[in-house]
């Protein structure tokens, strides 16, 4: 797999856990929904994509919930 693949991958995995994450904590809460869920999805991306990247730092295995263990070289 290409260094462009795996960065897509990288960069795509967390925004969608982002996503799944904040429309689960918006569920029952009576506030503008889309842009509750806007907010959250960034927040909740952030922290995801920075909490594995320093988990993977001791643990490679860990990339895998980036979606691939593999960092890109550029």
């Amino acid at each position: 797999m290409t260094d462009l693949v795996t960065s897509w991958i990288r960069t795509v995995v967390p925004s969608v856990t982002g996503y799944v994450l904040a429309r689960l904590l918006a569920v029952g809460i009576d506030v503008d929904g889309e842009a509750l869920t806007l907010v959250l999805t960034g927040a909740f991306t952030g922290v995801w994509y920075a909490l594995v990247r320093l988990v993977e730092s001791r643990w490679a295995s860990a990339g895998w919930l980036l979606g691939r263990a593999k960092t890109p070289t550029y």
